[in-house]
């Protein structure tokens, strides 16, 4: 909601200003609140957290018109000291004609009127309590719009800081045109130091990056966790020929660094079905954790990758895009966060489908090769929380301003009779969407060999 506030100061000639969403805008100068303030015409203001508007040593509040028709609103500045005036609400549709003070010291008080920016109309409903499934879905993906369109304003002000707008490929009709006629010059003629404060403001709430030794340490505890599942809960006996199912192997994916028959033999030779088995599984939840998944499978929030994957047919200049992304992922991971970091994997998670899927592929495999003397729904339940550990180390790479890969090496770089069964981490663009050239490595690939 945007006001126009008329200030009088002592002997001073009044001064124009403006309320935005709490910051208070004096010409070309923000005053964000929480800031230590600034100086205009002589005369320091600042805003505190509460939304208390102080200049010099007096506290002043401007209380904001309700929530109705569109108001016009008087605003008082004190002289004198020990004094403070509220603001309270006119009513709908009028002006505010009076003002109720109190001063201590008897000094007078100076006050104009302008007319507040029109606000939108509407009714108040009230809901039971509980959010459905589809209620949830639909607030994850309002984040991502909100977060996609932060992350352009972002790239937008960085862009007209460095003068390249025209290089960057960006079109001049973009979210402003869509905004209404009322809300172009916003964009448009934003002032310099309101848009630094609007940039500031956003980098502020965004999380510190990770660690490196953090995110080194998750994906090799992922990797450990797979070898001592392996170790624990299945066999190396012989078994029978029909034991290895072709079709459930094809159900792993495609692009596979070895072929359905051959992963089929390792897993019927008792000195190599360890070595097939962590391959599997690993196979499955890395190849379900990329950006470019599938919605139907994918162990990202199904959201995320939908909007990735429109996203990606945009023709960006490479730099442009790069830009664009690392400020998408880490607005977009921070505002849905609570669902998919901070409470994961509850009722309304919308992964807990496809882990589902997930767990249902590799025990097609995995199941004919199980220790019988274990409990079934033990061994079932590591698997599901090896594959919801999987989720989690997603999203985290996700959240990060920088990006990330997991892939497996092409095959005929590899040493003959030898298989991967785990990828190395590699950190491609760092914070800032620079490009590393050679990638930064955080883990070493772990490699096998299956033809001893």
């Amino acid at each position: 909601m945007t006001s126009t506030i008329t200030l009088t100061v002592l002997n001073k000639p009044p001064i124009t200003a403006s309320l935005v969403s709490g910051t208070l805008f004096l010409s070309n100068t923000a005053v964000v609140p929480g800031d230590p303030g600034v100086s205009f015409d002589g005369i320091w203001f600042s805003v505190a957290s509460d939304g208390v508007i102080w200049y010099e040593s007096n506290p002043h509040t401007f209380a904001a018109p309700s929530s109705s028709a569109p108001t016009s609103f008087s605003s008082i500045v004190q002289s004198g000291t020990d004094t403070q005036t509220t603001m309270s609400n006119p009513t709908p549709g009028q002006s505010l004609s009076s003002v109720t003070s109190t001063a201590n010291s008897g000094n007078a008080l100076s006050a104009t009127q302008s007319t507040a920016s029109p606000t939108s109309t509407g009714k108040i409903h009230t809901s039971k309590s509980g959010v459905s499934g589809g209620a949830t879905a639909g607030i994850a993906i309002a984040c991502l719009v909100i977060g996609a369109a932060i992350a352009g304003f972002i790239v937008w002000l960085l862009m007209r800081r460095s003068r390249n707008k025209n290089q960057a490929g960006f079109p001049n009709h973009g979210a402003a045109a869509h905004a209404g006629p009322e809300k172009q010059p916003i964009l448009g003629t934003l002032p310099k130091a309101s848009s630094d404060s609007t940039l500031r403001v956003v980098e502020n709430h965004l999380p510190l990056p990770l660690e490196d030794s953090a995110i080194s340490g998750d994906i090799t505890k992922l990797s450990t966790l797979i070898k001592n599942h392996v170790q624990s809960y299945y066999h190396e006996s012989l078994v029978d020929s029909g034991t290895v199912d072709l079709d459930a192997l094809q159900a792993l994916g495609d692009n596979m660094p070895i072929s359905v028959g051959t992963l089929g033999t390792l897993l019927s030779n008792p000195t190599t079905r360890e070595v097939g088995l962590r391959f599997c599984i690993a196979w499955v939840i890395i190849s379900r954790s990329k950006l470019n998944g599938d919605p139907r499978t994918t162990l990202l929030p199904p959201e995320v990758v939908e909007c990735s994957s429109s996203m990606s047919a945009l023709n960006w200049e490479p730099k442009a895009w790069d830009a664009f992304t690392t400020n998408w992922k880490a607005i977009t991971a921070e505002c849905i966060k609570n669902a998919y970091l901070l409470n994961p994997f509850g009722p309304q998670d919308a992964r807990n489908p496809n882990i589902l899927k997930t767990t249902e592929v590799l025990e097609a495999i995995l199941a004919p090769f199980a220790v019988t003397r274990m409990d079934h729904s033990t061994r079932r339940r590591n698997l599901e929380e090896i594959i919801k550990r999987a989720a989690t180390f997603a999203f985290v790479l996700f959240s990060q301003r920088s990006s990330w890969r997991l892939e497996w090496p092409d095959s005929r770089t590899m040493a003959p009779g030898s298989l991967v069964i785990f990828p190395a981490l590699e950190q491609i663009m760092d914070e800032e969407g620079r490009r590393f050239s050679p990638p930064r490595t955080f883990s070493e690939l772990v490699v096998r060999q299956i033809d001893e």
